[in-house]
């Protein structure tokens, strides 16, 4: 792909820039140019600094430009990637329009705002990839340059090109500066391992470069400052060097973390990360596992007679003829993962396989799904997994808690109850489904009873492992809701069948609405699992 960026002193008249934004298109035509691009504002002019504000701009010259713009995309066949100011539902938007040759118009709107940006423009809300002729591309604006996230956001989708449009000029000559930005650029490109292309406005002194960087941070063409040209560069996916595939690899193992840690912060988690010895137990079960599974299970006469084949060799045997790449395909729509292929200990993938093993490839009877089960299940206790396989689901068990409540949490009868609910729920039949409340309400107020002495106290509790903030919304929500629950299982409906409640049933009234059973089921689970995940302890010893 042939890249060329065009720099020129913009003004606030939209018709002189769009002369000059035209002659470059016809002059990068003729020199075989893909994609050319303009900095920010290229086509308006930048507020104040040219005009008033952005409200001063005249919204259908912008569209009549625009159009322009796209008639010579088609004529040329060429990309065209121009900074411009848009009016949408009220609002004004510090935009980068990619043209593209008989393609419905894209578009990305700055979303870092300062300054004069925050007095002129809303933020946008688009993540500015696009693809060209198998081209991967990101688009920045100016100030996004100094936040990384900015860029770690096109690197987690991999393009292969981040472009970057400026406004960045001064009134006097500023080198300082200029390196700075200069050096933001080659930072942005090294850390990500993708090439920058800049473009810059001129006038009346440029403050950001106009060039193109590779993924090791050099600047392999650059125009001169403060002079109007066009830099052309002939743009290649390239295979990465010995030290780019290092930065790769530890750069892609280190923001899957990242991303993880700050997601279950946000849920209020704290990370701390898989022991070596549970992935040790992982390698150890699929050892275990994927040898009894080929070797063995083909005698249990609990596989489908199409995944065997008889072998009449020394007396016969069956033999296990199952081809992985062509069933994951089939079944998940991926090929057999290679964390199976060489036991790099990838759970997700062991979990897929075993799900898809019951319900696939295990012969459609009870008898022989419960013979799988048990003997899935008992790999997972030698093995001291916390997983199950329940009802063909692989599922994690215990509950992640750091406060008093863990007390309780692993009791048996606790648990039980859990697991009995989330088996009958879904039954067809309503006396199962009312069994499957009558356990979860149990549960919860089991979890209750072991918090103070007062209801109101055991409320307060919980809800204070929930938010430390007793004034605050969530604390006063999560404590009605418990209330709530309980009064509508104690007091409305005849949900828990428990001797001592007996007295009572009179003014309760029968459950017999499966949908309202769920709903109920629902609410008492959700906040189950609120208590769970939310580990802020009042008292951590």
């Amino acid at each position: 792909m042939r890249l060329a960026a065009y720099q020129f002193a913009v003004c606030g008249d939209i018709d002189h820039n769009l002369e000059i934004i035209k002659k470059a298109i016809v002059s990068a035509s003729e020199n075989k140019v893909d994609l050319i691009i303009f900095s920010e504002c290229a086509l308006t002019g930048y507020p104040p600094r040219d005009i008033a504000g952005s409200d001063r701009i005249n919204v259908n010259v912008v569209s009549e430009a625009i159009q322009e713009l796209q008639k010579l995309a088609d004529e040329l066949d060429i990309h065209i990637i121009v900074g411009t100011i848009n009016y949408v539902d009220s609002k004004y938007y510090n935009r980068a329009y990619l043209v593209s040759p008989n393609k419905a118009k894209r578009w990305y709107d700055k979303r870092a705002l300062y300054g004069w940006d925050e007095d002129n423009f809303a933020p946008g809300d688009e993540n500015g990839i696009y693809e060209i002729d198998g081209i991967k591309i990101g688009v920045r604006i100016c100030f996004e340059v100094r936040f990384p996230e900015y860029f770690r956001e096109l690197y987690r989708e991999n393009t292969d090109l981040d472009i970057v449009l400026f406004y960045d000029v001064a009134d006097k000559e500023d080198e300082t500066r200029y390196q700075m930005i200069r050096g933001h650029l080659i930072t942005r490109a090294v850390e990500n391992i993708t090439p920058v292309l800049s473009v810059n406005a001129i006038h009346p002194y440029q403050t950001a470069p106009t060039c193109f960087i590779n993924a090791s941070g050099g600047v392999c063409k650059e125009l001169d400052k403060n002079n109007e040209g066009m830099l052309i560069y002939d743009f290649e996916k390239q295979e990465l060097n010995f030290g780019e595939i290092g930065r790769k690899r530890y750069s892609d193992a280190s923001t899957t973390r990242a991303m993880l840690i700050m997601h279950l912060a946000d849920s209020g988690i704290e990370y701390k990360g898989k022991s070596i010895e549970e992935n040790v137990n992982e390698k150890r079960f699929w050892n275990s596992f994927i040898h009894w599974f080929e070797t063995e299970l083909p005698s249990l006469e609990l596989l489908n007679d199409k995944y065997l084949r008889w072998d009449n060799w020394d007396g016969g045997m069956w033999f296990l003829e199952l081809d992985y790449d062509h069933e994951f395909t089939l079944h998940r729509g991926t090929v057999y993962p290679d964390s199976l292929k060489n036991n790099t200990g990838d759970f997700s993938d062991i979990k897929a396989f075993i799900e898809i093993a019951y319900k696939y490839w295990i012969i459609n009877s009870g008898e022989c799904h419960y013979k799988f089960t048990i003997e899935v299940n008992d790999r997972f206790r030698i093995f001291k997994l916390p997983y199950r396989l329940q009802s063909g689901i692989v599922i994690k068990q215990g509950y992640k808690t750091t406060f008093p409540i863990d007390k309780i949490i692993n009791y048996r009868m606790f648990e039980r109850k859990i697991q009995f609910s989330e088996d009958m729920i879904n039954s067809k039949d309503l006396m199962e489904k009312k069994s499957a409340l009558d356990f979860i309400i149990d549960a919860l107020q089991y979890l209750i009873s072991t918090q103070g002495d007062s209801r109101n106290e055991q409320y307060k509790v919980l809800a204070l492992s929930v938010s430390n903030n007793m004034d605050g919304k969530v604390y006063a929500v999560v404590k009605k809701e418990l209330d709530e629950l309980m009064k509508l299982s104690n007091e409305y409906f005849d949900v828990r069948r428990n001797d001592y409640l007996n007295a009572a049933k009179e003014k309760r009234e029968a459950l017999n609405d499966s949908q309202f059973i769920e709903y109920l089921y629902n609410r008492a689970y959700a906040m189950l699992y609120l208590l769970r995940l939310k580990h802020k302890g009042i008292d951590e010893n």
